[in-house]
């Protein structure tokens, strides 16, 4: 029997286009990001978030040659029944007319209080079973840490110095936080 209630993410990234908020799908579903959702309705992230964001693009975009390149906010594919909205992402592959990254090369989250468990849980094996995948990291701005998730490889967590993402990305922690 199939079950309608589920989507692909082609339909997922399709239906994305056509609604108001983020959403995330998981196993099929469509799942409301917890920044971006409360009891209320739509929310935002608040602005330390904005910050650490526009901090971490700002070093990637200033270290990144062609054809790699930033996609703060854009989709990423696991695979055909799960597609993660990170905060960041980087691919070396021309995406621009694509709904979605198929094969990023690093995806960056920045963690909250309402998503710490979510990226430190479930979305490692999310991201580390995507090809090609070199690094996942998630940002912990309570406690001002960096930690890469690599496949094969068990967390890695910085609060000072510069974290090297390869090599040629490094992320310097202060600058991260500043």
């Amino acid at each position: 029997m199939h079950d309608v209630s589920r989507m692909t993410v082609e339909d997922f990234f399709e239906w994305q286009q056509s609604v108001e908020g983020r959403y995330e799908l998981v196993d099929g579903f469509i799942v409301p990001h917890p920044d971006y959702w409360s009891p209320q309705g739509f929310a935002s992230p608040d602005n330390e978030h904005a910050l650490v964001l526009a901090n971490v693009v700002s070093l990637l975009r200033a270290q990144l040659r062609s054809p790699c390149r930033v996609y703060p906010g854009a989709g990423a594919i696991v695979d055909r029944r799960d597609a993660n909205i990170p905060d960041v992402s980087v691919s070396c592959k021309d995406s621009r007319s694509e709904k979605a990254l198929r094969e990023p090369r690093f995806v960056i989250e920045i963690s909250s209080p309402k998503t710490a468990s979510i990226d430190t849980g479930r979305k490692v094996a999310d991201y580390l079973a995507i090809p090609g995948l070199e690094a996942y990291v998630v940002i912990d701005r309570k406690n001002r840490t960096v930690s890469v998730y690599r496949p094969g490889v068990g967390p890695q967590t910085f609060s000072e110095g510069s974290v090297v993402l390869s090599h040629d990305v490094t992320l310097p922690i202060d600058e991260v936080f500043a």
